[in-house]
């Protein structure tokens, strides 16, 4: 009777290890985003919301908060509504 139990115990402890084992190959298998969401407010230098049209908008990361290296650079033709962009 022993024996059994501790067979059931061991079946059921490999099969809690193929269970954890199989979440961690999922989680580490998630790619990362290829798209960032933004939104922000365009303005002239004098803080007054630019009129509504279309703006290039040029993104950047770097590899540093501050005086980093540029990793990415792009620019797009954001559409601007009540100086605003999504």
């Amino acid at each position: 009777m022993k024996t059994r139990m501790n067979n059931l115990m061991l079946a059921l402890l490999t099969a809690g290890m193929v269970v954890l084992l199989l979440m961690v190959v999922a989680i580490a298998r998630a790619d990362a985003p290829t798209k960032i969401n933004y939104q922000g407010k365009l303005t002239d230098l004098n803080d007054v919301p630019v009129p509504n049209g279309n703006y290039p908008i040029t993104f950047t990361i770097y590899d540093a908060p501050s005086g980093g290296n540029v990793k990415w650079t792009e620019t797009q033709m954001v559409p601007i509504t009540n100086s605003l962009w999504v």
